[in-house]
């Protein structure tokens, strides 16, 4: 395959795509400066106290932008006195209004604050269009609600951010597109086209899922339609809904680290449903993948081993490891792994000895056909060497298994984890990858293997457990998230292959638990509404009662297995 989808981006080489400068208040976003971190209040915006706090605390982590939800005009016309209070203490962090749904809201904050969040997909109604005709109506529509944002804007040096989300798109969008990353993409580009139209530059563009290799396609196929058109706006990278824990930590870097390895990438919030604060330290590892080598646009082609917008698996050899319903799997150190490394042989954990042995690779020169029991762990630490041996691969036709080899001795196991997520999960979220092996001499294989397993379900190689879409919570949410949410993963962690979406509001819900099978969302003071995929099944349960409401519509649909 030719890599001739992001012109500048040599995936051999560490090289980051060069944007365009957005002044943000008092800091830039894009070009050469450093990516920049942030997070979201999940406090009341009304609360003023509550709010500067919590900002506070994010800013002395490292925050460099602080977002606080918007619902009504009094939380916009708030954040007036946020900004004053923040002011009065020494700082000047830009303050970020997140608006859905009411472009007055969008247009008020723009006179307020330094920077302004929409989403195409519900910054105002959209209809299914009849045909291209009504279609273009419905762009008519939108650049009007848009003309006194962008006056507002631009009389006011404000910032906009246009955030696609999977799963909240707009009705002709979907109609048209689907609710793919295609569709993402241009729901984005139909709103930068009109910014364009009207000279206002001031933009960051996100394309943001809770599903890491939709998250990942959406990037990389946006960077590849700016490139076309010679305008190349910073993005804003983020992995919505991503949980807590290590779960939520290794899906936020399999996603943005991912990117951020292939240059993409100028500013970045994890999704934690923690204190706000707590998503730092992981965005700081997080940062250091960024190449600082910046590339500028070219028409070069790459030959490459992968399709970098659609997920296609490769083709190897099928053997002992590989075949019947694992479709990827975890080598660990010892017997409590699926498979383990021994003395130069693999072993099931059962003690068997496989009739195959491993190769550990680190450049093409350790490539050999002729042996066809070889498992290939190829070292990811260096990725774009990693890329250049599977190209060899594919050039020569060795279709041995791969596993991806990831070892480190970072003292920061955060830091370890992150790398590890992002390298190894990138290799597999490209389908390049049969399993993954990680090595750590300060962690005990236990953990490892715990590890390998939430690195192969974040890039969905393979489903080990629950997995639980549960957003960070905002002013918007209206109970206790983060308590809500321990409570259903210590109840529903035992059922294997379901996802959970648990979401503090309705921007949030159903849409954007788009892949959830089941879904718990907020939908007033202390009230829950329980979804079956996207469709409502009971409204406004009393908070008290809904979990047990959840298990009973988990076991009407026979997905409930006793722990």
């Amino acid at each position: 395959m030719i890599f001739n989808a992001l012109y500048n981006i040599d995936p051999y080489k560490s090289l980051r795509v060069k944007t365009r400068v957005v002044k943000v208040g008092n800091i830039s976003i894009g070009g050469d400066n450093p990516v920049r971190l942030q997070s979201m209040c999940n406090t009341s915006t009304l609360d003023t106290e509550a709010t500067v706090a919590q900002a506070e605390r994010i800013i002395r982590a490292g925050g460099e932008l602080v977002r606080m939800s918007t619902a009504s005009m009094k939380e916009v016309e708030n954040m007036a006195t946020i900004k004053e209070l923040l002011r009065s203490r020494g700082y000047n962090t830009p303050l970020v209004a997140d608006t859905h749904f009411k472009p007055e809201l969008a247009v008020k904050a723009a006179q307020i604050i330094e920077k302004v969040r929409i989403n195409p997909g519900n910054f105002i109604r959209s209809e299914i269009p009849a045909s291209e005709k009504d279609y273009a109506l419905e762009l008519a529509k939108t650049e009007e609600k848009l003309l006194p944002l962008i006056e507002a804007c631009r009389k006011h040096n404000t910032a906009i951010r246009i955030g696609s989300n999977h799963g909240s798109l707009a009705a002709r969008i979907i109609h048209k597109y689907g609710d793919t990353p295609r569709g993402m993409v241009m729901s984005a580009l139909e709103f930068l086209q009109i910014f364009r139209k009207y000279a206002f530059h001031d933009i960051v563009l996100s394309m943001k899922s809770s599903n890491t290799r939709i998250m990942i396609q959406a990037y990389r196929l946006l960077m590849h339609e700016m490139l076309k058109s010679g305008e190349v706006y910073p993005l804003h990278l983020g992995v919505t809904e991503a949980g807590a824990g290590d779960d939520g930590r290794i899906k936020s870097a399999t996603g943005i680290g991912a990117l951020l390895l292939d240059g993409l990438g100028d500013t970045i919030r994890v999704s934690l449903t923690e204190d706000p604060e707590n998503e730092i330290p992981v965005a700081k590892a997080l940062r250091d993948l960024m190449p600082s080598k910046l590339a500028e646009p070219t028409s070069r082609t790459h030959q490459i081993p992968f399709d970098p917008f659609n997920f296609t698996k490769r083709i190897c050899n099928e053997n002992i490891l590989t075949k019947g319903t694992r479709s990827a799997v975890v080598i660990g150190k010892d017997d409590d792994s699926e498979f383990f490394v021994k003395n130069n042989s693999i072993y099931s954990s059962e003690g068997k000895k496989m009739q195959v042995h491993p190769v550990f690779v680190k450049s093409p020169a350790d490539l050999n056909k002729s042996d066809p029991d070889q498992i290939l762990f190829i070292d990811v630490k260096e990725i774009h060497t990693a890329r250049k041996v599977m190209l060899e691969l594919s050039k020569r036709e060795i279709k041995h298994p791969v596993i991806a080899h990831f070892s480190g001795n970072h003292k920061n196991t955060e830091r370890f984890i992150s790398e590890a997520a992002a390298k190894s999960g990138l290799f597999l979220a490209d389908g390049l990858a049969d399993g993954i092996h990680l090595d750590h001499r300060g962690l005990n294989p236990q953990r490892l293997n715990g590890l390998g397993e939430s690195i192969l379900q974040a890039s969905r190689a393979r489903m080990f457990k629950t997995e639980f879409i549960s957003c960070p919570g905002c002013g918007r949410t209206l109970f206790d998230l983060q308590k809500q949410a321990e409570k259903i993963r210590n109840k529903l962690s035992h059922l294997k292959g379901l996802r959970i979406g648990i979401m503090g509001c309705i921007v949030n819900g159903p849409g954007e638990m788009a892949d959830a099978d089941y879904g718990y969302v907020g939908s007033g003071k202390g009230k829950i509404t329980l979804y079956k995929n996207r469709e409502v099944v009971k409204r406004n349960i009393p908070e008290s009662e809904a979990l047990e409401e959840l298990i009973n519509l988990i076991k009407k649909h026979g997905d409930w297995v006793e722990a």
